[in-house]
């Protein structure tokens, strides 16, 4: 389970992928694009759905599904997203690194004192989000990096 460090109330982009409710600092968020169609990536062994273009760069879609090893209720699948104008990328950056993020709908902003998680986790507890109902804290550093070691060769 992830730590976690106190903090100030800030603003979160609330999302779903698929039917689950996810939450990210809104200052991680750098675009909401049309998912479109994927450039697959041979070898990324069900990490990445694909690359999408965005921003002038070829951004790799991350499989959430995949990579958090769990039911998303309902989350596109790569034959999902030939040209679905209803599946939407996230596009987030740290450190440097951009990330699109698979979301069926973009919720809005929602001011929390919800702590950031830290540690190797890549999702927090489930919190409740006001009338939002029950989501989780995506830890995007966690995620980055879980990202990065299954895409190692072995």
């Amino acid at each position: 389970m992830a730590d976690f460090a106190a903090v100030q109330p800030r603003p979160l982009l609330l999302f779903r992928c698929g039917g689950r409710l996810l939450a990210l600092p809104a200052n991680l968020s750098r675009q909401v694009v049309p998912m479109g169609t994927l450039s697959p990536l041979p070898g990324s062994a069900g990490t990445l759905l694909g690359l999408a273009p965005a921003a002038g760069r070829a951004v790799p879609v991350v499989d959430l599904a995949s990579v958090l090893g769990m039911d998303l209720g309902g989350a596109p699948s790569p034959d999902d997203l030939d040209g679905a104008a209803s599946t939407l990328a996230l596009i987030t950056e740290q450190s440097g690194e951009f990330l699109a993020l698979p979301a069926s709908e973009v919720l809005g902003v929602l001011s929390s004192e919800q702590p950031e998680p830290t540690g190797d986790a890549p999702l927090g507890p489930p919190v409740r989000f006001g009338g939002y109902g029950e989501g989780q804290m995506l830890h995007l550093a966690a995620l980055q990096q879980l990202v990065a070691q299954r895409l190692v060769p072995a």
